[in-house]
């Protein structure tokens, strides 16, 4: 992906080259997508594009507010983009002429002979997914978008069995009406024990009885799904819209510079004030996973750590991308034990307690990722470290991105799970990002990710998502995204969601309540489910988007069921699963997807 960005923005910059008036945007681009790749570790020649004497002579440019500077320094580094190589030998090639049209799925087809409005409301279409995060080579960025063809309705008739006369049917996307969503029902009636249905792309709750009440105090903590996170900045009260979401897990993120400074380090102070806050507003009714990060404590290319001299080492990333702990391991081990003690089993009186622990994230598009020997073994302290401390807390390993899938997961993560062999973690975390459509990559995903598990003494260990999303609107990066309406993004919650718990997801979390994230463009900014004016300008502040009272209507519809559905065979294009809870009450929930 980084790849291809970097191939675009050279064809741009040969079609429109700098000037003073776009260069203050094109050195922030430019510098956003160095940070990427020197973090990656897997690009060669960066220094040769972009000298480090030429990026801090246009910083000075930047700084000094002289933008005509930029363009003869500028055009040179962005041109010499387009050449980039990577270390894994996968070389640059040549980016599309500027204004390209992009190359995009085609119609998906309409059943044969199927009859009817398909249930649900007018289908939203989504795209053929590509590989999770990354996308179809695009026109270069801010480049005017194709038009896309309309496509033909998906309308597939089924025979759902039934033990009912009626079934209610109602649409996973709300109808706005002045305002306010609106579900609207229909009744179909079974014959012979099976009822005749027509589905659409958009889901729908298929139920005996229907269900309109939120999840009670107990259906949330026992509930499937989260937000990554939960809560926001700015966000008053904190857990609202969590809260009305129905929401029953909250991932945040414990960073250890932000609860022990560089000069904290040596007297082994401690300042948990934030996340106390955080986790007192959070309330009895979720449960909470916090990610223990370490960067900004990682050294890298041979800088010093950032202590004063004399203080413990902190965790460090050498110069050649290996995991280490410092001098001191013990400023590491009091760290996490200081965390877990305090958040664990006995937390602060009001503070909600933390039930599960992640040691670090994505390890695939670390620096160090080739380091499986220094992951695994910095992964087993931790977890050894959280189990002393809280023996009942559930231990994640860094979740694998997503990004490139298959060749990363069998790279950086098999490798690990070898050198682990049973030992270290209790859950592993699956992320994807991308299309509406892509929920289908899962199948594979998963399957890869169990196959590795079994063979290495993980058999037991179940899989959860703490981070996946689609977007709406038009992200600028990563580039070949098409714009998505607010319904696709909505459809694609709910087809996510329930697919992933078929293949025996445990958990899913939506990344992210709201919209922007570092408010660069990309589709984590445009993933959110209630709007943020930086984002979506033509909306008021913190509108719920279809996908907010979607999310919603699913954790109500779901609320007490057990996760793990029952996969119904209604025929080819036909995804249907019953969801089962203890009182006897089911909910079907079932979508068209006639894609081979």
């Amino acid at each position: 992906m980084l790849l291809r960005q970097a191939q675009q923005i050279a064809a741009r910059e040969r079609s429109e080259p700098t000037d003073a008036a776009n260069a203050p945007a094109r050195l922030r681009e430019l510098q956003d997508l160095f940070g990427a790749m020197r973090f990656s570790g897997a690009f060669t020649g960066l220094e040769q594009v972009c000298p480090p004497a030429t990026l801090s002579a246009m910083m000075r440019a930047s700084q000094a507010g002289t933008p005509e500077a930029l363009p003869p320094l500028l055009h040179p580094c962005l041109l010499a983009l387009g050449t980039l190589g990577r270390l894994d030998g996968q070389g640059a090639q040549p980016a599309p002429a500027q204004g390209a049209p992009l190359p995009g799925p085609g119609p998906l087809a309409q059943a044969p002979g199927a009859p009817g409005q398909p249930l649900g409301g007018a289908p939203a279409r989504p795209p053929l997914p590509g590989t999770a995060g990354r996308p179809a080579l695009p026109a270069a960025p801010g480049a005017a978008q194709a038009p896309t063809a309309p496509r033909p309705p998906v309308a597939l008739t089924v025979s759902l069995p039934t033990t009912a006369a009626r079934l209610t049917v109602s649409p996973a996307v709300p109808t706005m009406v002045d305002g306010a969503p609106q579900f609207p029902a229909t009744t179909v009636t079974a014959s012979g024990g099976h009822a005749t249905l027509t589905l659409s792309d958009t889901p729908v709750f298929i139920e005996e009885t229907p269900r309109e009440t939120p999840p009670t105090p107990a259906e949330r903590l026992a509930s499937p799904f989260g937000a990554h996170p939960a809560t926001f900045r700015g966000e008053n009260p904190p857990f609202a819209l969590a809260h009305d979401l129905g929401l029953g897990w909250h991932r945040g993120v414990a960073w250890w510079v932000d609860i022990q400074s560089d000069a904290d380090l040596a007297a082994g102070r401690f300042d948990f004030s934030r996340l106390d806050a955080q986790l007192a507003a959070m309330g009895s009714n979720m449960r909470a996973m916090l990610t223990i990060m370490l960067p900004a404590r990682l050294r890298q290319d041979g800088q010093a750590p950032p202590v004063a001299p004399g203080a413990p080492g902190p965790l460090a990333v050498k110069a050649d991308g290996s995991w280490a702990l410092g001098p001191s391991p013990a400023a590491y081990d009091a760290f996490v034990t200081a965390l877990v003690t305090r958040y664990g089993a006995h937390p602060p009186r009001g503070v909600a307690r933390v039930a599960a622990w992640q040691f670090e994230n994505e390890l695939d598009l670390s620096r160090a990722r080739n380091d499986a020997a220094g992951f695994a073994a910095l992964a087993l302290r931790t977890e050894r470290l959280i189990k002393k401390a809280d023996p009942k807390a559930k231990v994640l390993l860094a979740g694998v991105s997503g990004e490139d899938f298959s060749r990363n997961f069998e790279a950086y993560y098999v490798p690990v799970l070898e050198k682990l062999h049973g030992r270290g973690f209790d859950v592993f975390d699956l992320h994807l990002f991308g299309r509406a459509g892509d929920y289908r990559e899962l199948a594979p995903m998963t399957a890869t990710a169990r196959k590795a598990l079994d063979a290495t003494g993980f058999s037991r260990v179940p899989l959860w998502m703490t981070e996946t999303a689609t977007y709406s609107g038009a992200p600028a990066a990563p580039p070949g995204l098409n714009p998505q309406s607010e319904g696709e993004q909505a459809a694609e919650l709910v087809r996510r969601g329930v697919y992933a718990l078929s293949l025996g997801v445990q958990k899913v979390f939506w990344a992210m309540l709201r919209e922007g994230f570092r408010f660069r463009g990309d589709l984590f900014d445009h993933a959110g489910l209630t709007t943020d004016p930086r984002v979506s300008p033509d909306r008021p502040d913190g509108s719920p988007k279809l996908a907010f009272f979607t999310y919603r209507r699913l954790c109500a519809k779901l609320a007490g069921c057990a996760p793990k559905p029952e996969a119904l065979s209604l025929g080819p294009g036909a995804y249907a699963y019953r969801f089962h809870a203890p009182d006897g009450r089911t909910v079907v929930v079932a979508w068209a997807d006639p894609r081979p």
